[in-house]
Order: structure tokens, then sequence, then C-alpha cells
């Protein structure tokens, strides 16, 4: 839909995402940071590799995985 500009930004996130989530069935603690990098990147890119509208769905999905995590 070409939300995200380049397939590079796109893996980026991906192996951030699965990386959280397999930390997070591990019972790892990283995951929340794992996760948190994925927000970093999402906000640094927001307006320029990723449409903002794209970028706004992806934090407030971000933000609800965050907190069901923490409980």
């Amino acid at each position: 839909m070409g939300l995200i500009a380049n397939q590079g930004l796109a893996e980026s996130l991906t192996a951030k995402l699965r990386a959280a989530e397999s930390a997070q069935s591990r019972g790892q603690t990283v995951a929340s940071n794992t996760l948190g990098a994925f927000v970093n990147e999402v906000n640094a890119q927001s307006g320029k590799g990723i449409a903002p509208a794209a970028a706004a769905v992806l934090l407030r999905d971000a933000q609800y995985v965050l907190a069901s995590w923490e409980g």
C-alpha cells in the first residue's frame, strides 16, 4: 500500500516485532525493551519512511501490547 517507504524499513520493523514476540514467549523481560525499540523506530520514521496515519496505528497497537504484557 506504500505506507512504509521501503522494504529495508519494513524488514527492520518486522525483525523487532519478531524478536519481542520471541522474548515474550520465553518470559524474558527484554521483550518490552525490544518492543520499545520498535516504538522508537516508528516515531523516528513517522512522516519520513512511514506515513503518519500508518505510524499512528503501529504506535497504538504497540502501546496496547506493552500494556497487556505489563498486566
